[in-house]
């Protein structure tokens, strides 16, 4: 029964992404039929994109596991366009969370 709690708190935690991006209000955003939110530090050129809460849930089902990266890359792009901005690098922090830069 001690596994239950322990497992409550690392999926809390890793729902905060890196401390980075703590206190940065998500935006909803909806590309290609997958809901995500967006953590945005445009002083930064740097954003965190990552599934909304029920789709990280169904989204390794519904999105291949190769090439993930691609996705949220291209699910970045579709936020960005109205700004002009460009992504310029994808990484993953921690799955299915990923750390977009792009310039302007």
């Amino acid at each position: 029964m001690k596994i239950l709690p322990a497992l409550a708190v690392a999926l809390a935690l890793s729902a905060c992404g890196t401390t980075d991006y703590i206190g940065t209000k998500p935006m909803a955003f909806a590309h290609d039929g997958h809901n995500f939110r967006v953590y945005d530090m445009p002083a930064d050129n740097r954003l965190m994109i990552t599934p909304s809460i029920s789709e990280s849930v169904t989204m390794p089902y519904t999105t291949s596991w190769f090439g993930q990266d691609l996705a949220f890359a291209d699910a970045a792009q579709a936020y960005l366009t109205p700004r002009n901005c460009q992504v310029t690098n994808v990484r993953l922090l921690v799955k299915p969370q990923y750390e977009v830069e792009y310039s302007c």
